[in-house]
């Protein structure tokens, strides 16, 4: 069984566990969460990513897009297993299918693009900076802000909440009480940036359909179905701060679609993604 925890990392340590060829391995590692609670796909990601980039450590392609479709929730204390296999390796591209499994479930299954560095274009169009760090403020207690408080991976400054539109956005960075020896390396931004992206994409159909409803603290189950990034700039990812912003597109017939980015102080884009999960009322 893997160490629970690298003193040196921001994630659960990964351990090969089998080397069948080259374009075909696997690491295990245990879920942050206690037993006694639920995993949730950020961590999933994050984890296949880095097992992604394992799989060819001297090839120095960037993370370029991840989509990933979800099959069953994860239990927290259970190891996991990342399946790494190479679909396609050519040019300035290279494909891999990561397989997450737990106790020989299939959870999740990525589709990950890795590209050679190009020429920067520059920015068409250029998003506007986010709303300064030092307006911060705290949210009203509420389903978002337990969410938010669960993660202390992350430290968290809200920068923006407008419940009724399902709207939000907030700073955040490594926790400084981690110790993380990957700071400098843009890769592991992007991967810390990726977990960012779910942490709290759901959370915004919920508040604009209690919005909607009138209601203060609705009960609902959510679950994600597929979950799509695309990364811009890693380079921006270096930035100690970065902004998430999120808002849900629809909600409609059980089914939500939320959009979002992580962005620099500058407005610089990091990563964007899109959401699609399933909302219904739970049963009081």
């Amino acid at each position: 069984m893997p160490d629970k925890i690298d003193p040196d990392d921001w994630l659960p340590r990964l351990t090969e566990v089998t080397a069948p060829g080259p374009d075909l391995r696997s690491w295990t590692c245990l879920p942050w969460e206690d037993v006694t609670d639920k995993a949730f796909g950020g961590e999933l990601m994050a984890q296949s990513a880095r097992a992604a980039l394992r799989l060819r450590p001297e090839d120095r392609r960037l993370l370029h897009s991840v989509a990933t479709q979800f099959a069953a929730p994860i239990r927290g204390g259970v190891e996991l297993r990342h399946d790494v296999r190479l679909l396609t390796d050519g040019g300035r591209y290279r494909r891999v299918l990561v397989e997450a499994h737990q106790e020989e479930r299939l959870l999740a299954a990525s589709l990950m693009s890795f590209v050679t560095p190009q020429a920067d274009t520059g920015d068409v169009p250029r998003d506007a900076p986010p709303p300064a760090l030092a307006d911060s403020f705290d949210l009203p207690d509420g389903a978002l802000a337990r969410t938010l408080e669960r993660d202390d991976r992350l430290e968290k400054r809200m920068g923006a909440y407008d419940p009724a539109a399902g709207a939000f956005g907030y700073w955040f960075r490594i926790s400084p009480a981690m110790s993380v020896a990957q700071a400098s390396d843009p890769a592991e931004r992007v991967i810390c940036a990726l977990y960012a992206s779910d942490r709290t994409v759901m959370a915004a159909a919920r508040e604009a359909v209690m919005a909607a409803r009138g209601e203060t603290d609705g009960a609902y189950y959510l679950a994600t179905l597929n979950h799509d990034v695309h990364v811009f700039d890693p380079q921006a990812a270096l930035a100690e701060w970065l902004y998430v912003s999120v808002a849900a597109e629809l909600a409609r017939l059980g089914r939500v679609v939320v959009n979002g980015a992580v962005r620099d102080a500058t407005g610089r884009v990091v990563l964007r993604y899109r959401q699609q999960g399933v909302m219904s009322p739970l049963k009081r």
